[in-house]
């Protein structure tokens, strides 16, 4: 073999290699653009199902609503009371009502020694204007009872210290008659609790307590009052605070002091004593004063005092103080009735936003 056959087989030699690396290459690239189509067909496959179930979740978002707006209207309709008293209604229900509709963690107003019973996996917080200590000078004949620790203290009708949609429920047994502006306290209760919250009221019924007697207040009559408080109309709201402390120490205070065995108060001490819970109070009140502050002035200089019920219910009026609230589609009366032989309860469910 001469130099340049050699030579040329090498050449040849080094062509043949140079072509099957090409291939080796070619067969790389092929196979790297197959990973890259199938991904892309999986990524593909991914965002459609991922929209269809976008899809699908919107679906079933409007399923829900409508389900919700129904269940909403046949509550509206199914709800309802009386103002009779049967051999059932003696029976308390505080106890079933908070184990079939609270849960998670909430809040319970003024609660003293007798707190809501609710379920082991429900969390309790209790709000009260006063101490436990306070509670117990304020209320001596309960110092054998087992008064519940205050542990957030706050007025009852602001909850400062609560952050809007921060609770699961909020209880308040026999709070709302104390309040001088139901509607703009139940406003703010409301916004405390989280969109399907729930609140538990109950109030006393006036018939079947010390306030026997008196006329029973009417949501028209509740709604100036909201109207006044919302526009802080302080020279009104001294002189409507005024007949409801009359009111409540000519007729209430009356069955009051019968029941504890004592003499009627004379003309004359209701006078002072209405003259001088109305000094104070008035004196707290600049002609400024903003509705935060009025109420505030309540608690301190009437409620402190005294616990006079503003308002007066009966079983058919406390459901259509509830039913305004669905009017106003801020919640649903989920179920109400008389228990105990004196009071009238309440479970209002906060709509979706």
């Amino acid at each position: 073999m001469n130099l340049r056959l050699y030579e040329t087989r090498r050449g040849l030699m080094f062509e043949k290699s140079s072509q099957y690396s090409d291939n080796g290459q070619n067969m790389a690239i092929a196979e790297r653009d197959k990973q890259i189509e199938q991904q892309a067909k999986e990524i593909d496959r991914l965002k459609s199902s991922f929209n269809n179930l976008l899809e699908d979740r919107k679906k079933a978002q409007q399923i829900m609503e409508y389900q919700a707006q129904k269940i909403t209207e046949l509550t509206k309709l199914q709800v309802q009371i009386t103002d009779d008293w049967t051999e059932a209604d003696m029976a308390p229900h505080r106890e079933r009502l908070a184990e079939k509709y609270l849960r998670g963690s909430g809040i319970e107003i003024g609660a003293l020694h007798k707190p809501t019973k609710v379920s082991s996996s429900t969390q309790v917080k209790y709000v009260d204007y006063k101490t436990k200590e306070q509670n117990l000078v304020q209320y001596p004949e309960l110092k054998n009872e087992n008064i519940v620790e205050t542990d957030v203290v706050d007025e009852a009708f602001v909850l400062s210290k609560v952050e809007p949609e921060s609770q699961d429920f909020l209880i308040a047994n026999h709070v709302l008659e104390h309040s001088p502006n139901p509607i703009g306290t139940l406003n703010r209760w409301l916004s405390k609790v989280r969109p399907n919250g729930c609140l538990l009221l109950s109030v006393p019924i006036a018939d079947r307590c010390f306030d026997k007697g008196r006329p029973i207040t009417s949501l028209e009559h509740m709604l100036e009052d909201y109207k006044l408080f919302s526009e802080s109309l302080v020279d009104d709201i001294i002189k409507v605070t005024c007949d409801h402390l009359r009111e409540f120490l000519e007729i209430s205070g009356l069955n009051i002091r019968k029941q504890a065995g004592l003499p009627p108060a004379t003309p004359e001490e209701e006078k002072e004593f209405l003259e001088r819970i109305m000094l104070n109070f008035t004196k707290e009140l600049p002609s400024n004063a903003k509705s935060e502050q009025i109420i505030e002035a309540h608690v301190k200089w009437v409620n402190l005092k005294y616990d006079v019920h503003y308002q007066t219910f009966s079983p058919t009026s406390f459901l259509n103080f509830c039913k305004y609230f669905t009017e106003e589609k801020k919640c649903v009366v989920e179920e109400i009735v008389k228990s105990g032989g004196g009071e009238a309860i309440a479970v209002l469910k906060k709509t979706l936003k």
